[in-house]
């Protein structure tokens, strides 16, 4: 059984014939065939490790990435998706509302 590599125009082949890549261009092609929805997440995880931040770190987002994952997702109406954009609208609007004027209507 022979070790040596060959070269094809641009991939690595050991002796088999079986394709040989380097970790990066590993890493390039899984990132290259996720879906978009999972691509921010595996770059966080991949930002993560590059910084060799704690391991407590990685292991919070995996949980938080797990629990997304396991939440059920439902389709918004028309109408439902019209009130968030006008309930944003009216957030960055401030809607003329001062925090004092809430806080005296209070009693804070």
């Amino acid at each position: 059984m022979s070790s040596m590599l060959t070269r094809g125009a641009d991939r690595v082949y050991n002796g088999l014939e079986v394709m040989a890549m380097d970790a990066t261009q590993k890493a390039i092609e899984i990132v290259e065939a996720l879906p978009a929805e999972k691509l921010k997440i595996a770059v966080g995880i991949l930002e993560l490790l590059a910084k060799n931040d704690d391991n407590e770190n990685l292991k919070e987002l995996i949980d938080l990435i797990n629990f997304e994952m396991s939440c059920e997702t439902a389709e918004i109406t028309a109408e439902e998706k019209e009130g968030i954009i006008q309930g944003e609208a009216e957030i960055k609007a401030g809607k003329g509302v001062k925090a004092e004027d809430v806080w005296k209507e209070l009693g804070i």
